[in-house]
């Protein structure tokens, strides 16, 4: 019983977990792969209208996370390098929502284009309370593709919205001067994906070609090592690839995507020099009190040993 008791665990250990595949409505697939733990708990805190900052590198999937969020009043925008123009577009978009009378007894104005040229000339704060003033609390949730690059104006508009409307944001980074807006904001850490749902996504964007590659196992093996589990990269290396007229092994070692440094493998000069430094440690032991020494350089050959293979691939590519 025993035994049979240990295979079972040990199958359930070993058994590989399923990769989280189903249907996207926008982006450059039409599929997620993976993403399980950061799409619930971004539809758990958005239920509660609670306001929330994707993180992440470039290519990451922040974008494609975001064109796949829907709800019933919903405003997009692009980024705010140019503040006014933002929230002119925000209030633009308001009085098409029909809230005509209200922004003309706001403004005194009856066109589009008086509001426009209003807009852009008023304060940021009296464009904030026009906002404000002609909506209800967390009616409309606002989606901001990108703040990497907020200014302080950005920030003070944030920071006079964000408690009204809900507010959902992505961004590589925000500088610790800009990070005042973020008090109410829940972080999501956007991670690389894993390399099961690395092969399964350049698997799928792969069936058109399939049959011209020759070496299915190598490609795939070739996708994960160029691009660590990086969406976007997967997406683009699998696209340039399927452009061959026959993925050979020969084509696979040319073609990288662009945003990696060509490999140079360090591994045998590691190990090398990793064996040598083990050898001392058994050498020392061979010495009795003089080896000292010996056993310390070894022992810290073997710490580094177990992290080894993170090593090696921290030292075989850099990405630019």
């Amino acid at each position: 019983q025993e035994r049979n008791l240990l295979r079972r665990v040990w199958q359930k250990l070993s058994r590989p977990q399923p990769v989280l595949v189903f249907p996207a409505k926008r982006g450059m697939t039409n599929f997620h792969v993976g993403r399980k733990e950061e799409l619930e708990r971004l539809h758990s805190l958005c239920e509660k209208q609670v306001n929330v900052l994707l993180l992440g590198p470039q290519g990451i999937g922040k974008s494609h996370l975001l064109d796949n969020y829907h709800r019933e009043k919903i405003i997009r925008m692009d980024d705010f390098r140019s503040p006014k123009r933002t929230l002119a577009g925000l209030l633009l978009t308001l009085f098409d929502d029909d809230k005509d009378e209200i922004f003309r007894l706001l403004l005194e104005v009856e066109q589009r284009e008086e509001l426009e040229r209003i807009a852009t000339k008023e304060s940021i704060k009296r464009l904030c309370e026009l906002a404000i003033d002609s909506t209800q609390p967390k009616e409309f949730t606002l989606v901001f593709d990108d703040l990497t690059d907020v200014t302080k104006y950005g920030v003070r508009i944030l920071e006079n919205l964000k408690n009204h409307f809900h507010v959902i944001a992505a961004a590589r980074r925000i500088k610790i001067e800009h990070a005042t807006f973020l008090s109410n904001f829940e972080r999501i850490e956007i991670q690389p994906l894993s390399r099961p749902e690395s092969l399964e996504l350049a698997s799928r964007l792969a069936q058109p070609f399939a049959e011209r590659i020759e070496d299915y196992e190598a490609f795939l093996n070739r996708v994960w090592e160029n691009t660590q589990g990086i969406p976007l990269f997967v997406v683009e290396l699998v696209e340039r690839l399927g452009k061959e007229p026959i993925v050979s092994l020969e084509v696979l070692q040319e073609v990288r995507h662009t945003a990696s440094k060509a490999e140079v493998d360090f591994s045998i000069p590691l190990i090398i020099a990793f064996s040598s430094l083990m050898a001392l440690r058994y050498m020392g032991s061979e010495l009795g009190h003089h080896s000292g020494a010996f056993r310390l350089l070894g022992g810290v050959a073997l710490i580094v040993a177990i992290f080894s293979r993170k090593i090696f691939l921290a030292l075989k590519r850099r990405f630019v």
